[in-house]
């Protein structure tokens, strides 16, 4: 039976490669986070204010032009998740213990990361080979 979260030993000193890995997810979250805002805001503008543009900070763009700014978050996620992938790849192929590896996960799927909270270990397609 795989150990449970609260069996799991906790790491106090991730190595390098996991910090990398969590910061990694971190980063991918932050940009989903930002469309996602950016998106509600779109339509929030478009809708009920009848708006034109949307203003944030000193940076005013027109509502159709914001095709622009999605191209471009979408192109970053992209990289991150592509960047992300490799490095957990890499990390299972020479993970050191499956404890240092549940860390990792718990470490991701149980922050404030709407995006993965709730996943459980094997519910990730590729990755069961390597449990």
């Amino acid at each position: 039976m795989p150990p449970q979260m609260s069996d799991r030993v906790p790491v106090s000193d991730p190595s390098p490669a996991q910090r990398r890995l969590v910061a990694g997810a971190r980063n991918a979250e932050r940009i989903l986070a930002i469309g996602g805002l950016l998106a509600v805001a779109v339509v929030l503008t478009r809708l009920l204010a009848g708006g034109q543009s949307l203003q944030v900070a000193a940076v005013s763009v027109p509502v159709d032009r914001m095709w622009l700014v999605f191209t471009a978050l979408t192109a970053a996620h992209v990289f991150t998740a592509r960047f992300l992938a490799l490095q957990i790849e890499e990390y299972l192929t020479a993970m050191p213990s499956a404890e240092r590896a549940g860390w990792v996960f718990d470490e991701i799927t149980t922050g404030a990361n709407a995006f993965v909270s709730g996943t459980r270990r094997g519910s990730v397609i590729g990755l069961n080979r390597h449990r």
